[in-house]
């Protein structure tokens, strides 16, 4: 799965979202982190760095996994 993950985010998720430094992504989820932090259940084994790369692979992963089951053009055989 987690192999999946990365594809959708490397390949797929920032492609699409034009977004050139992972930074910019960073930034946002720094904001947010204490937030984030209540919907997932044992976080406080991550470190911030651990958990922002999670928050960021889950929700690229979530995104386009929508996508491409609601749009036959995106469907890809390795999905």
């Amino acid at each position: 799965m987690e192999e999946h993950k990365h594809r959708y985010l490397i390949n797929y998720f920032l492609d699409r979202t034009k977004v050139v430094e992972l930074e910019d992504y960073f930034t946002k989820i720094k904001e947010r982190k204490d937030a984030l932090r209540h919907y997932y259940e044992d976080t406080n084994e991550f470190d911030t760095a651990d958990f922002m790369n999670m928050i960021l692979l889950d929700a690229a992963f979530v995104i386009e996994l929508l996508l491409r089951n609601s749009e036959e053009e995106l469907d890809d055989d390795n999905d």
